[in-house]
Formats: structure tokens, C-alpha cells, sequence
């Protein structure tokens, strides 16, 4: 019955003997060794992918709400003059030019 075996599953024998890589010895519960089985592998793949896509939607949803809004690109600049910078260096490297010379612009007639 043991040599029967299912793909995606270890046998209660096999994991017994699966060595440690770090310490090479039997069973050792170290986090930094712990072999993954295929379901934990399956987990992490999918929230790595989602964390990616919140990244990518959340990068695109900034960049929209800074090419929009003025007011927002004002707020940006006092709290994060890099994101702003990167923003205005995108849109340079694209080929869209002078945004940053109308921000200043406006933004000194405001004071």
C-alpha cells in the first residue's frame, strides 16, 4: 500500500526521511529549511500574483489621479516630491512635455 503513490502527496515513509537542508538531518521543523508541499507552494504563488496585480492597479490608479488633478499633484508634491518627480519623469520620457513647468506655474500665481 505505501508504494502506491499519489502525485502532489508524500508518503508518511517519505516524509520521514526527507533530510533538512540546512542541518541534513531528518524531521528538523527550522523555518529557513522547511520544504514546501505543493498546496503551501500553490498558496504562495497566488498571493504573490495578487499582491503584484494590487500593485500594478494601484500604480495605474495614482498615476491617473495625478494626470487628472492639479490640486492632488499639489498635496503629492508637500508630502512625496519623489513620487512627484516620478510622475513627471514618466510622462517626460513618453514624450509629454511641460507639465511640470504649468504645476509651477500655477502653483506660484496660487501664493
Amino acid at each position: 500500500m505505501t508504494d502506491l503513490l499519489i502525485p502532489g502527496l508524500i508518503s508518511p515513509s517519505a516524509a520521514e526521511t526527507r533530510k533538512c537542508i540546512c542541518h541534513k538531518t531528518p524531521g528538523c521543523a527550522c523555518v529557513l529549511c522547511a520544504q514546501m508541499r505543493p498546496l503551501e507552494a500553490k498558496r504562495l504563488l497566488k498571493a504573490v500574483i495578487a499582491l503584484e496585480l494590487a500593485g500594478v492597479f494601484g500604480a495605474y490608479g495614482l498615476f491617473t489621479w495625478m494626470n487628472n488633478s492639479r490640486d492632488f499633484r499639489s498635496k503629492v508634491n508637500t508630502r512625496f516630491p519623489r513620487v512627484l518627480e516620478a510622475y513627471y519623469l514618466s510622462n517626460e520620457y513618453a514624450g509629454v512635455y511641460g507639465i511640470r513647468e504649468r504645476d509651477q506655474e500655477a502653483w506660484s500665481q496660487q501664493d
